[in-house]
């Protein structure tokens, strides 16, 4: 049995929103996210490839799923996730090497003994006081070159 492709789990999801919202159609999912009706059919028969992740995003909203999933489905990363990778892409493959061969229980618990998060938060601008920046420069010796005659 082949794996499923983007197009297919696509159609699938809509066909299932189609179950529980009357007229759902490859029409009304393209309008929603904004995109021309055949060109989600298209994706769908795999015509044309998995679409932006700005596109992939809106219809993960459209049809309820998670879009960290719906863009790994279409063999995408998320912008988001990529950030995160460039700033260490050593350590973090490191650490992705490391827990590749693990359960998901045991990823799970890892996760769970480490400390929550917290987002960064600008720095704080350094106050300027214009008393101590004039004296600084008073104390300061400036060069001067003499102008060539």
């Amino acid at each position: 049995m082949s794996q499923q492709t983007f197009g297919e789990y696509l159609r699938e999801l809509r066909l299932a929103k189609a179950q529980t919202e009357q007229y759902y159609s490859v029409r009304s999912l393209a309008a929603e996210i904004k995109v021309a009706s055949c060109y989600v059919s298209k994706v769908e028969r795999g015509d044309a490839g998995p679409p932006s992740e700005k596109t992939i995003r809106r219809l993960a909203d459209a049809l309820g799923e998670n879009p960290i999933w719906l863009l790994a489905k279409a063999g995408k990363i998320p912008t988001e996730l990529k950030e995160i990778v460039l700033k260490r892409p050593l350590l973090m493959a490191e650490i992705l090497q490391k827990l590749a061969p693990l359960s998901d229980e045991q990823v799970r618990k890892i996760l769970a003994g480490l400390p929550e998060s917290e987002p960064e938060r600008p720095k704080a601008p350094i106050p300027f006081e214009p008393a101590q920046a004039l004296q600084k420069v008073a104390e300061e010796p400036v060069p001067y070159d003499r102008p060539k005659p």
